[in-house]
């Protein structure tokens, strides 16, 4: 997994994560409409999800201009150690799904 993306957090904090989606030529693409879910595991085969956000906690308001935004909050993150996240972005209903792996690192609260 090169090129993964790690985000080091305090556990238990409130956290607002801003997306930019662009094509391969670096154009934003509209998301206004896209339907989007986040998942945080503590491995990328495990079964049971440590959070989860649906697309009604995404802000699509900036979508127009490919931004997306969701919050994670002190109780997606009450725990301590690795997530790796997939977010999850259906643009057109029935076509290909655009997936995003990254990692989040908690770190316990002081």
């Amino acid at each position: 997994m090169t090129n993964l993306i790690t985000w080091e957090l305090i556990q238990g904090e409130t956290k607002n994560f801003r997306f930019v989606v662009k094509d391969e030529s670096k154009n934003v693409i509209d998301v206004s409409e896209a339907v989007c879910t986040l998942i945080g595991k503590s491995s990328l085969g495990a079964t049971t999800n440590l959070f989860e956000k649906n697309d009604t906690d995404f802000n699509h308001s900036n979508g127009v201009n490919g931004i997306l935004t969701v919050v994670l909050d002190s109780n997606d993150l009450d725990f301590s150690g690795i997530a790796y996240c997939v977010l999850k972005i259906v643009i057109t209903s029935g076509q290909d799904v655009d997936k995003y792996l990254f990692r989040l690192e908690l770190q316990e609260a002081p």
